[in-house]
Parts: C-alpha cells; sequence; structure tokens
C-alpha cells in the first residue's frame, strides 16, 4: 500500500510541475505578444491561463482512482503541450498581424485535447486493467 501512496505523491508532483511549466510559458508568450493595456493583460491573459486554473482545480478537487488520475495527467501534458506549440508557432515561428487572433483560439483547441485523450486513455487503462484482472 506504501508503493500505491508514493507513486500517487509522484504524480501528483508531476501534475503541479506541468500546470505550473504550461502556466509559466504561456505567461512568457504573453508578454512577448508586447500588450500595452490592463485591460487587454485582463482579456488575453485571462482567457489563454483559464484551461490551467481549470486543470489545477480539478486536479485539487476531484481526488480520483489511480487510473482516472494517470489518465488525467497524460491528457494534461498533451494538451499543455498543444497549446504551447500553438503559441509558439503563432508568435514566433509565423507571426503575422492575426497573431493575437491565433492566441484567443488556443483553449478552443486544448479543451477537446484534453477531452478526447483524456477518454482515450481511460479505455485503455480500463481494458488493461480488465486483461489483467482475467
Amino acid at each position: 500500500m506504501q508503493g500505491v501512496k508514493v507513486k500517487d505523491n509522484i504524480l501528483t508532483i508531476s501534475m503541479i510541475l506541468t500546470l505550473l511549466t504550461g502556466f509559466g510559458a504561456s505567461l512568457y508568450f504573453l508578454i512577448a505578444l508586447k500588450i500595452n493595456n490592463y485591460l487587454g493583460w485582463l482579456l488575453f491573459g485571462g482567457w489563454v491561463l483559464v484551461p490551467y486554473v481549470m486543470a489545477g482545480v480539478r486536479s485539487y478537487i476531484l481526488n480520483d482512482a489511480p487510473l482516472k488520475k494517470t489518465a488525467h495527467f497524460i491528457a494534461l501534458t498533451v494538451a499543455i503541450i498543444s497549446g504551447l506549440y500553438l503559441l509558439l508557432d503563432a508568435i514566433y515561428i509565423n507571426p503575422d498581424p492575426q497573431g493575437g487572433l491565433a492566441v484567443l483560439m488556443v483553449p478552443i483547441f486544448q479543451v477537446p485535447i484534453y477531452l478526447a485523450i483524456y477518454f482515450i486513455a481511460v479505455l485503455v487503462g480500463n481494458k488493461c486493467q480488465a486483461s489483467h484482472s482475467s
């Protein structure tokens, strides 16, 4: 039972580090946009950082089974990486005047990516558990 607790703690720490990394990188990309007023920071910053806050709240509030927690971590990591890639592409790789609009689309892409990966991971995990128990 002690091994399960250690794995759970490692997973929780990994989730926190992933969320903080994504949050910090998103803030860096927002700084790179050179937003020059408070309302812009409030709107852009709030919108881009909402998925990280929601994922953090979900991680904190829900005390899931290890399978669902692992699926959450996998989906969270893929969604964060994809969102950061979209920001990197819009701001540095292919910059254009509509970069701000692309930044606003990032959370809209992150949510379906998270949901799809989460459900796939849960289904695969359930199949693996069923095959090990029989």
